[in-house]
């Protein structure tokens, strides 16, 4: 796997990696991770697609930004894709990831293809006209806990992932050495500021405007976006389909990986045939 460096107009840097060749994959982490948490998913896509894992700003080796809101990291990915002569692509995201791929979405037109969307919500947290998300309360505890003690709150929200669907200790020490160990602490400004904006951030009003082949895969089990987030962004996103996987809960494409490649590889497949 080749690590790259895309140098901003502001000078900031962004890295990211690429493995394999044919149709562009653009997959795009979630919140306090990096690039290398689709390590072993890249690895097994390589012989059917070219696979982009960009590290967001203030994540893995690339650059903070000051505001880091979507909209802005979404200038940042757009601007990436521009500079690197990215072309058609499909883009892939997971959570926050996911909430990027559609803000993004609006913004590519006709040089984007598909769209996957993994352990994705529209709203992260709950409100009066939302029930599929996390307390506000829980997410502005989580944001105390970061200034109390950053690191051990980061490594509490890793094992929220796998919440009722944990790994064995072997295969959580594999996850954990590709996926977290070798990328650097993501930026602290940038984690809460994120976290922050994604405590009030609806992006329900982007649905109608999602004109792509969707494909959305989600966890049974997933407490940090529940199914029937995923749900609702079925029932309101035209071209859509919804896989369940039920032994899986935020990260199917830990929990269930040969699962997870088989249902992507058969989406690309289905992309290459469309006229």
């Amino acid at each position: 796997m080749r690590a790259e460096e895309f140098i901003f107009s502001d000078g900031r840097r962004l890295v990211w990696r690429s493995v394999g060749d044919g149709p562009t994959l653009v997959l795009i982490h979630g919140w306090s991770v990096s690039g290398l948490v689709f390590t072993e998913v890249a690895s097994s896509l390589k012989k059917k697609c070219r696979v982009l894992m960009p590290d967001l700003p203030g994540h893995g080796g690339s650059s903070p930004k000051k505001h880091a809101e979507l909209s802005n990291l979404a200038d940042d990915l757009e601007e990436w894709l521009r500079g690197i002569g990215g072309g058609q692509v499909v883009l892939g995201g997971w959570s926050l990831g996911g909430m990027l791929s559609m803000e993004l979405a609006c913004r590519l037109g006709s040089n984007l293809s598909g769209m996957i969307l993994i352990g994705t919500t529209p709203r992260f947290t709950k409100s009066s006209n939302w029930r599929h998300g996390l307390p506000r309360g829980q997410v502005r505890a989580l944001l105390r806990n970061l200034e109390r003690r950053y690191e051990g709150t980061l490594r509490d929200f890793f094992n929220l992932t796998f919440v009722n669907a944990m790994p064995s200790k072997h295969r959580l020490k594999v996850i954990r050495k590709f996926a977290v160990e070798n990328s650097p602490l993501p930026d602290e400004t940038t984690t809460k500021s994120l976290l922050e904006n994604l405590e009030i951030q609806d992006q329900r009003n982007l649905l109608p405007d999602l004109k792509v082949p969707c494909l959305l895969i989600h966890g049974a089990k997933d407490e940090i976006t529940p199914v029937d987030a995923a749900k609702t962004l079925a029932a309101h996103i035209t071209d859509s389909r919804l896989i369940i996987f039920e032994d899986a809960s935020h990260a199917p494409f830990w929990s269930c990986p040969d699962l997870f490649v088989k249902q992507i590889k058969e989406y690309l497949e289905w992309l290459q045939k469309m006229p």
